[in-house]
């Protein structure tokens, strides 16, 4: 029966075999640690309608990327599953591998050259005999704000680009899939806190986080540890959190996490 049925690979809880009865100061040091590369993906859903003919069919898009992508990695995979989708849609006297042309998003450099700035362009989509546009419809408020719209106008552009057959629709804000998490940070509830730069927090120690699309695990051996007083002198489980600089805990795909920890007598 397991004991923590709430572990996750990037937060649980260990029991000992043996509680440890520490006489005396002692303090605690990562000496390995072993971590999964591969991360679980962003999922984003969309959706987006067609005006045709009196109806108005969805089109449904659920797709992934990954945190470390660029922003046209992640428009890459988006265009590829707005191509596969529009097939789902059925419209009579459509040849759809032919006829429709679907939505797409591009990267665009626009200003001078010692000062160019990155757009996302939504280019719309066509079916041969309708005058309107076809344009996605995102939903998620993070992802607008992510390619550069702004939440509370882009619903309204996007009706007047639909209603007055526009071919594309810019953002008017360079995009931005937020920050990219290079640092892994162990926390413990088994040391005191102590100063990390302008916080104070129970941090074991800062890993640099590689990621692979693998199912390999990285590994670091530390030949200098860096030691922090135990808070109590009883030791029954340990506690860990791993997070990335955002504070976030990693979104570790599958595999475990191994540490070896130290434990040395200070008095």
């Amino acid at each position: 029966m397991e004991i923590y049925p709430e572990n996750t690979i990037s937060k649980f809880i260990n029991r000992l075999a043996t509680p440890l009865h520490l006489d005396g100061e002692w303090s605690v040091a990562v000496q390995e640690v072993f971590y999964p590369l591969s991360h679980k993906p962003i999922k984003r859903s969309i959706n987006y309608f067609i005006s045709y003919r009196g109806r108005r069919p969805t089109v449904s898009i659920d797709f992934d990327y990954q945190e470390n992508d660029d922003v046209e990695g992640m428009l890459k995979k988006l265009n590829k599953s707005i191509s596969e989708s529009h097939l789902q849609i059925g419209l009579a006297g459509i040849n759809k591998q032919k006829d429709f042309k679907p939505p797409e998003l591009v990267l665009i450099n626009e200003g001078e050259p010692t000062k160019q700035k990155k757009k996302v362009v939504i280019k719309a989509g066509r079916i041969p005999d309708a005058e309107k546009g076809v344009y996605p419809i995102f939903s998620d408020h993070t992802f607008i704000r992510a390619l550069g719209f702004d939440n509370n106008t882009f619903a309204s552009e996007m009706q007047k680009a639909v209603a007055e057959s526009w071919d594309e629709i810019k953002a008017p804000n360079q995009p931005d899939l937020g920050p990219k998490s290079h640092l892994m940070f162990i926390y413990s509830d088994i040391i005191h806190a102590h100063l990390l730069g302008d916080i104070s927090a129970r941090v074991l120690r800062v890993v640099p986080l590689n990621r692979e699309p693998s199912d390999r695990l990285g590994h670091m051996t530390f030949t200098s540890p860096y030691y922090y007083p135990v808070r109590s002198n009883k030791i029954e489980d340990i506690s860990i959190v791993l997070c990335d600089e955002t504070g976030n805990q990693i979104r570790f795909k599958t595999g475990r996490v191994f540490l070896s920890l130290h434990f040395k007598k200070t008095v």
